[in-house]
């Protein structure tokens, strides 16, 4: 039998490895920075410089670990502080340490695109890029990095985005979008109505009930989703609306009535989301301008002309209608509004239509020998 002081011995020790374990449980938690909330498809997790590995939801992520999505993939991503990521497919994020004492950790993105959101409690959060630094002190953006050339655009929602480089510093405060490329000043300009001039549709997925690409949503859990969206950020309606019918054409009339409905007598505001939706559906232009005099007949006049023109928000809204050429590929060609940042060139990849800018579009085409020039076009199916 053991005696009283060995029995003394080993109740310290049991002690002492159970102190050590807890102590190290909580230090594992202390070191988390983030949180993989949830994922659709696939994502994968590398800790550290490890190799990648799928990923679940729940999952820690401490600094110096990366995240990955896929094609049609989708991930969102809980700081420490609140803060959430909603992140786009193909999207890589690098968790870094802060780049001064008290601020949130730095989030490297060397391509991709994501929806930020703090709920206005967050601390500040350091962005890398390719081509640019940013200090974050908003509350809500939607930034795309493009991943051949790591070209950088912040638009904001709400708050602030210091965004730098080598090149100077540009401040962007809510309602303006700042891009940036490598070696190249920094600008910003006001929000684009296009909804194609930056990925809005992640702000309409970050609410859905269960994590998807708009363009596998159900009709029941986006139509809940998007009124209330809409009118929470009611001055990027335009953007909302057209951004969510690029993404789900075959409810172009749904989306419309369902923004006009959120935003209310607006005639204004109204006809520049008339023009977004238009751009991302001209094939239904006559029908939703009809569709739009007869939920808002006060605002007929301004309806008939939302078709054409082109502007920023505040003023006539997005641009003319999406180029769907077949013909050979001439970047200066494509139709868009704006500045050219609604300009937009249609690509089929993998059996389904893709939009992006003529750069990115040209790029696509090269890495990507099986992708075509235009939509996808559905072969008719005869019953014999």
């Amino acid at each position: 039998m053991l005696g009283v002081k060995s029995l003394a011995r080993i109740a310290i020790a049991t002690v002492l490895h159970l102190t050590v374990a807890l102590f190290s449980v909580q230090n594992a938690r202390a070191e988390g920075a983030a949180i993989l909330v949830n994922l659709d498809n696939r994502v994968e997790v590398s800790a550290g410089k490890g190799a990648f590995a799928p990923a679940n939801a729940g999952q820690a992520l401490n600094i110096g670990d990366r995240l990955k999505t896929a094609e049609d993939s989708r991930a969102t991503v809980r700081m420490a502080d609140g803060s959430v990521l909603q992140l786009d497919e193909l999207t890589t994020i690098e968790i870094k340490p802060p780049n001064s004492a008290g601020a949130g950790p730095t989030i490297n993105i060397p391509g991709g695109a994501a929806f930020f959101s703090n709920g206005g409690g967050g601390r500040e959060v350091g962005i890398e890029t390719p081509s640019a630094n940013g200090a974050i002190r908003g509350t809500a953006f939607v930034m795309k990095v493009n991943r051949y050339d790591g070209r950088t655009s912040v638009s904001m929602m709400d708050g602030v985005f210091d965004l730098s480089n080598i090149g100077g510093l540009v401040t962007a405060n809510k309602g303006e979008q700042a891009e940036i490329a490598r070696g190249a000043l920094p600008t910003k300009d006001g929000l684009d109505d296009s909804g194609s001039s930056a990925p809005w549709y992640l702000v309409v997925e970050n609410r859905l009930h269960t994590l998807h690409s708009l363009r596998d949503a159900d009709r029941s859990d986006f139509f809940n989703a998007f009124p209330t969206v809409t009118k929470q950020w009611r001055f990027v309606s335009p953007q909302l609306a057209g951004s969510a019918t690029f993404k789900k054409r075959e409810w172009s009339k749904e989306i419309l009535e369902s923004a006009f409905r959120a935003v209310g007598p607006d005639c204004p505001l109204l006809k520049r989301i008339l023009r977004s939706i238009v751009e991302a559906d001209p094939s239904r232009a006559s029908e939703l301008t009809e569709l739009a005099i007869r939920l808002y007949p006060k605002c007929a006049e301004e309806f008939q002309n939302a078709a054409s023109g082109g502007g920023k928000s505040g003023g006539s809204g997005g641009g003319a209608p999406v180029s769907q050429n077949s013909g050979p590929f001439n970047p200066g060609s494509v139709a868009g509004g704006g500045s050219g940042q609604g300009n937009v060139v249609a690509i089929c990849h993998n059996g389904r239509t893709i939009f992006l800018s003529p750069e990115d579009a040209l790029r696509q085409l090269q890495n990507n020998p099986g992708d075509t020039l235009g939509a996808c076009q559905v072969t008719p199916v005869t019953n014999r």
